[in-house]
């Protein structure tokens, strides 16, 4: 999001402080993805298998440390008080943040596992509440049905798969703003695309969703995440021309 974007965005969340109040106006929050990243390694008790402490794994290079994405499935109107939504977790990628020992017939044995999800298996709803003029609080419980793939190490070709289980999560009165933070990753696309984050030419009552900093989620297990960030233009400029520097130093 370049300063001009920041700027608009800002612009018109400011101008919904002065239509906040008039429920003629409406004040909708945008049905869209939100991309996580998660903070600190999550661990997950396996039937059979005991405790595996997983760690984040990017899902694409475009879409920076992303490992978690989380569709809310509609808009929300807020001007008559909370509203709720329900909402799916299209997209999962993580890995065991080192080899785990099982045996699965075969005698104990190191193993790396992923875990992603499949279409449909993981889902639940989000109570959004606006508090003050540029946002509010939310609400958001989950239920998810990983699917686990167990790789034996040095020997890719032996798989096992453990898609039984489910585990479910929640977080309570956690605040998110209209506004994004600065460093945010932004995916743009026009008013109400629901594979957008960043809604491009939406009216001034038409929200989208950023909570700050991390989110704790318990529940099964103690799971940290933020929305996911990016490095500033500027950054990644500097990580260029220190790449470049290292390989002419090294020819």
């Amino acid at each position: 999001m370049n300063t001009v974007q920041r700027s608009l965005r800002t612009i018109g969340c400011a101008i919904v402080v002065a239509v906040a109040f008039a429920p003629a106006n409406g004040q909708e929050v945008i049905a869209g993805l939100d991309h996580w990243t998660t903070v600190s390694p999550v661990t997950l008790p396996l039937d059979g298998v005991g405790p595996i402490d997983f760690c984040g794994a990017p899902i694409s290079p475009t879409l920076g440390s992303t490992d978690t994405i989380v569709q809310r499935s509609g808009s929300l109107d807020l001007g008559s008080g909370p509203s709720t939504v329900p909402i799916e977790l299209v997209a999962l990628s993580l890995t065991s943040c080192q080899p785990i020992t099982a045996d699965f017939g075969g005698g104990a044995m190191p193993w790396d596992v992923k875990a992603t999800v499949l279409p449909g298996a993981s889902g639940g709803s989000m109570t959004i509440r606006k508090t003050h003029a540029n946002g509010g609080t939310f609400d958001s419980q989950f239920f998810v049905r990983p699917t686990f793939l167990f790789t034996q190490v040095g020997n890719p070709i032996v798989t096992h798969v453990i898609d039984t289980q489910t585990f479910t999560f929640f977080s309570l009165g956690r605040p998110w703003s209209c506004i994004p933070e600065s460093n945010m990753l932004l995916v743009p696309g026009p008013d109400p695309d629901p594979n957008a984050n960043f809604h491009v030419g939406a009216p001034a009552n038409h929200w989208d969703f950023f909570p700050p900093g991390t989110v704790p989620f318990a529940g099964s297990a103690a799971w940290n995440m933020h929305l996911t960030v990016v490095p500033e233009p500027s950054a990644l400029a500097g990580l260029v021309l220190a790449i470049g520097i290292l390989i002419r130093r090294k020819r």
